[in-house]
């Protein structure tokens, strides 16, 4: 589970407990039938000889990986002694694994046993903690408080309380993250949800206190929350589509309730508390439920799937304060639609037909809500927008332009007199992700009140400047942010990117800083904070970018190619690879995800996902070599002597290649897929980004040293300082974590 399943993670003293109950447990040989075993025993040995003889072993599974019928999420919690043990039922077939690839301790094909299962040789935990964080991390909604007099922004490391009136001053924290947050009516609760556990925790918003934990055992992250208007009951929606009903009182479930959808995404109470409306990311119908009885009572049915899209499905509703009228948003079909409650027709269209498809028009809702007297629906968009319209007349009453990438979230003050943003979303890489920032703005005037920005958009690459003084960010928000090592303070932002950033490398005097973003590489002067070269191909991405050793040439991604760029005359100087033969829409990913030169400055290794690791010949402009890989690759790194390429993606591999002879040598396995790598500059240490995890490994002895932990979420970019002594991180949770490495070694 460990290996398989980034949100099932095993207690760190599972190792020690499985040890202890095998000591504990007596083996009593069966007196019968004595020849049984022994004959089996021996078949059992010539079928393993025959196998070794003529399955090749890379044609076996990976230990740890699943095999047969996946294992339930369902999990019981027993105790030992004083440790906690996971008892997981097992439907079919499991394996327990020893951790180390090479091991099948059990298998159980019979149903309903229980098998304790744990890696016996544990990945390698530590207890090494960030020296310093950088960023105070991304933001995802907003609520008000009931009486108006805090704002609560949930985010990647914590719920905020700030003052409504001037979001100046933070009036608490509740150190949790949070993908769902909601107020009790007399608002002296906080509920809240995230996507790591299957937990409601209910905190005390005066004291930011945890008062209660609402788990039901089955179900898998919570993704909506909402309260009766008495109170009295709380709304958890699921991503299993599930809601559950809790009774506030007793903190006991009440009831659960299935709907169609595969993930539940939005929950609303009627005004009087006796509908409650739920739609769901797979499924276009919102569903109707009495709260009394608990049935299904009617659906809404009119969203539609959306053009070349997967899945399509509701992702906002809310009741008209008067009960008779219901709002709905889709991401997919870009539609804002009010119905009629008691007839469950459409009334009105108010966003997304046709004339307007593919128009300014054409943006992804997240949030529709509607002001405190129900005149005014507002509805959000991933195009940096929010639109009004007057509900009686069903006409557009204004355009409220954050200007600040897409907005994720909207709340009425409860007043109905201001209206709260925050542009805290990225959506497809087709528009910039979100700024953070928090807004005001009078409903009447329709002007921006106040803004505050405490918080920095998620972070797709990090790289540190020669002499380590300077770390630059490139974050989804269109900005690179430069900061002082020192002091962990941010010095200057680098803006007016067209979207995100996706990669930033500094030039080997540490003169020259390039950013990669949608359709083109830029070139800025470190000391000027100024730009001096736009290097510009029309729908193209840039993923990645590298600088010659010599600094002379910069290397950028460019969909089925990559260009290179002569840093001092800001020329295009050749192609490597095949042009596209057609142009691409901007919104889908390069092939090409990372390039990385040789020391020497000969050699220029690609991997995409198109599952090839190529090398290029710079000066010739010639490939070279050309394998093959199990996987997409998101990650190439040269060893700082040239002897060594990792390579690593989704085949949770990291495939080290001798360089001189373009041969393979030993692997090293990882749980999961890499997103990024990084070499120490003396060349003991291999860092790789694996999800929220970063491990490291010892070159020499190709060992895992160290596990380091506390991103909160995808691990996008490493980078080692240039003296060793430094390991920096970027992550989605948008910031950079600092680690000291000289700890590294010695566990």
């Amino acid at each position: 589970m460990n290996t398989s399943f980034d949100e099932q993670k095993l207690n760190p003293a599972f190792t020690l407990n499985i040890v202890e109950t095998v000591k504990r447990t007596r083996i009593h040989p069966n007196p019968q039938a004595p020849l049984i075993p022994v004959g089996f025993a021996a078949l059992s040995l010539l079928t393993l000889t025959l196998l070794c003889l003529t399955i090749p072993f890379d044609q076996f599974p990976a230990i740890g990986n699943l095999v047969g019928t996946p294992i339930p999420s369902e999990t019981a919690v027993t105790e030992i002694g004083d440790i906690p043990v996971d008892a997981v039922v097992l439907a079919e077939t499991a394996i327990v694994s020893s951790g180390d690839g090479k091991t099948d301790l059990a298998r159980n094909p019979q149903p309903t046993n229980i098998v304790f299962a744990a890696n016996a040789e544990a990945e390698v935990e530590t207890a090494i903690k960030p020296i310093a964080r950088l960023g105070k991390g991304t933001v995802h909604r907003i609520a008000y408080s009931p009486d108006g007099k805090l704002i609560a922004v949930m985010g990647a490391l914590s719920i905020s309380l700030y003052d409504a009136d001037t979001l100046t001053d933070k009036v608490g924290m509740i150190p949790k993250d949070a993908n769902a947050i909601a107020f009790s009516p007399d608002g002296q609760t906080l509920a809240s949800g995230n996507w790591s556990d299957r937990t409601v925790y209910l905190w005390d918003v005066a004291t930011q206190k945890r008062i209660g934990e609402l788990r039901l055992p089955g179900q898998s992250w919570v993704t909506a929350l909402t309260f009766t208007p008495d109170g009295n009951t709380l709304a958890v929606g699921y991503g299993t589509g599930d809601i559950a009903l809790w009774n506030m009182s007793t903190q006991q479930q009440i009831v659960r309730l299935e709907t169609p959808s595969r993930i539940l995404s939005t929950l609303a109470f009627s005004p009087n508390g006796q509908l409650l409306a739920s739609g769901g990311v797979e499924d276009t119908t919102i569903s109707l439920w009495d709260v009394q009885t608990q049935k299904l009572v009617g659906a809404f049915e009119g969203h539609t799937r959306g053009k070349g899209q997967p899945s399509s499905g509701v992702s906002s509703v809310a009741f008209n304060p008067n009960g008779k009228t219901l709002a709905s948003a889709s991401a997919f079909d870009n539609t804002v639609r009010l119905w009629d409650v008691a007839n469950r027709t459409q009334i009105a269209l108010l966003l997304g037909n046709d004339e307007l498809l593919g128009s300014d028009e054409d943006a992804e809702i997240n949030t529709v809500a509607f002001n405190s007297d129900g005149t005014i629906l507002a509805a959000d968009g991933d195009d940096a927008k929010i639109r009004l319209w007057d509900v009686q007349t069903q006409k557009r009453i204004g355009v409220l332009n954050t200007k600040a990438g897409g907005v994720s979230s909207i709340a009425f003050h409860p007043d109905g007199k201001i209206l709260a943003s925050l542009n805290g979303e990225f959506k497809r890489g087709r528009n910039k992700g979100g700024d953070m920032a928090v807004r005001l703005w009078n409903v009447k005037t329709q002007k921006q009140i106040t803004v505050s920005q405490n918080h920095t958009a998620p972070i797709e690459s990090v790289a540190l400047s020669p002499d380590d003084a300077l770390l630059a960010s490139g974050h989804h928000d269109g900005v690179v942010r430069l900061w002082d090592m020192q002091t962990q303070k941010q010095l200057a932002t680098l803006e007016n990117h067209k979207a995100a950033v996706r990669s930033v490398a500094f030039s080997p005097d540490g003169t020259l800083l390039a950013s990669g973003e949608r359709d083109r590489a830029r070139l800025w002067d470190v000391q000027k904070r100024k730009r001096v070269a736009v290097f510009k191909k029309n729908n193209t991405i840039v993923e990645s970018v590298a600088f010659s050793p010599d600094g002379r040439i910069l290397a950028s991604v460019d969909d089925s190619c990559i260009r290179l760029w002569d840093t001092r005359r800001n020329r295009a100087i050749g192609v490597l690879g095949p042009e596209p033969l057609h142009e691409r829409p901007i919104r889908f990913d390069s092939i090409i995800k990372s390039v990385a030169f040789s020391p020497d400055g000969t050699l220029l290794a690609s991997g995409g996902i198109d599952n090839t690791l190529r090398l290029w010949d710079v000066q010739k402009r010639q490939e070279i070599f050309k394998r093959a890989q199990r996987g997409n690759i998101y990650a190439v790194a040269f060893s700082p002597d040239g002897k060594t390429l990792a390579v690593a993606g989704t085949h949770k591999k990291i495939y080290l290649w001798s360089a001189p002879e373009q041969e393979l040598i030993p692997t090293l396995n990882t749980p999961t897929m890499v997103w990024a790598l990084a070499f120490s500059p003396e060349g003991r240490f291999l860092a790789a980004g694996t999800g929220v995890k970063i491990r490291v490994w010892d070159m020499k002895t190709q060992t895992q040293v160290t596990t380091l932990q506390g991103c909160a979420n995808l691990v996008t970019s490493i980078a080692f300082s240039h003296d060793s002594k430094k390991l920096v991180a970027g992550s989605l949770d948008g910031t950079i974590r600092v680690w000291d490495t000289d700890k590294f070694g010695d566990n």
